[in-house]
């Protein structure tokens, strides 16, 4: 029953997931048909761009596929219910669909994909305005890899206070604020992590190990805290009318559902920059001995001579 029961279809949910869909959907074929006047410069010819942009679209309409499945399926029903249902809504924003949408690289086709007229005027304002330069000049302090970090650990610790996640059972706009936060922060966060094109990380693959190191922690020490907890958090499950699990047992489960489920994601990820690390590391050791080969083959010919 838990998955059966309790679909829903609310507008506020729907709606801008699917005209995000639709923009993109309009911008990537514009860009395969050739249409647009700024392309990808990526190398290989023009079938590998194409697969390249395939791959990603799939990413990208997975990541709001899993904003569905959180926000419209039974997940969003019981979360209202138990602690643990509530808690897997915010992982799977957080670890699953923010991680996928940044991946899809959607923001050249959601870019073309607008109309021709307001597509103008938003790049007019944003690059040849004061105001312009000025928001330019945020996103960049934003996207500092070590404000992103800060950030996120900030927005996932005040939302999981006891008075905001209350406030979140009782209103269903603060509830919807909070899903919105959880996404934004999300692809903010991962976008530092992996890329997200035309974006790069800030940072090396060996420094951003170290920026999920730094995630891992904060959300350790939450996770820890709710897990061993000896009194609930959130009171407002007591209220809750239809049977639920114990409040200590549904904080327990939901605390160590926040202490693993995510690793599995960053560690994937901190996996792979150590890989691409050791990869340049390996490539810089093998330009080193081809260096001291060199001079040692123009050392013996000088003393040959």
């Amino acid at each position: 029953m838990f998955l059966i029961s309790h679909w829903a279809a609310p507008p506020g949910v729907l709606v801008p997931v699917l005209l995000t869909a639709a923009i993109h959907a309009r911008g990537l074929r514009r860009t395969t048909a050739g249409h647009s006047s700024v392309g990808r410069r990526s190398p290989g010819p023009p079938s590998a761009r194409r697969r390249q942009r395939g791959r990603e679209a799939l990413l990208f309409y997975s990541g709001l596929a899993t904003v569905l499945l959180a926000l419209v399926s039974p997940i969003d029903y019981w979360s209202g219910v138990d602690f643990w249902p509530h808690m897997l809504q915010h992982l799977i924003l957080i670890f699953i669909a923010a991680p996928l949408i940044v991946l899809g690289a959607p923001w050249l086709p959601m870019l073309r994909g607008l109309p021709a007229r307001p597509r103008r005027k938003l790049l007019r304002l944003v690059y040849t305005t004061p105001a312009g330069g000025r928001v330019r000049a945020a996103l960049h302090a934003l996207g500092h890899p070590v404000v992103a970090v800060a950030a996120f650990l900030t927005v996932f610790l005040v939302w999981h206070l006891t008075v905001m996640y209350d406030l979140t059972l009782a209103n269903p706009y603060v509830h919807d604020l909070e899903h919105v936060c959880f996404l934004v922060i999300g692809v903010w966060l991962w976008s530092q992590l992996v890329g997200s094109y035309p974006y790069s990380p800030r940072w090396g693959p060996l420094p951003r190990v170290w920026l999920i190191a730094a995630v891992l922690f904060g959300n350790w020490m939450l996770a820890i805290a709710l897990t061993f907890a000896r009194t609930p958090w959130y009171p407002a499950y007591a209220r809750v009318t239809v049977p639920h699990m114990p409040l200590l047992a549904d904080q327990s489960l939901a605390g160590a559902m926040m202490w693993v489920l995510p690793m599995i994601p960053l560690g994937i990820t901190a996996f792979t920059c150590l890989n691409v690390w050791l990869d340049a590391d390996a490539d810089d050791d093998d330009h080193l001995q081809a260096m001291i080969d060199r001079t040692r083959a123009t050392m013996s010919v000088a003393g040959g001579d």
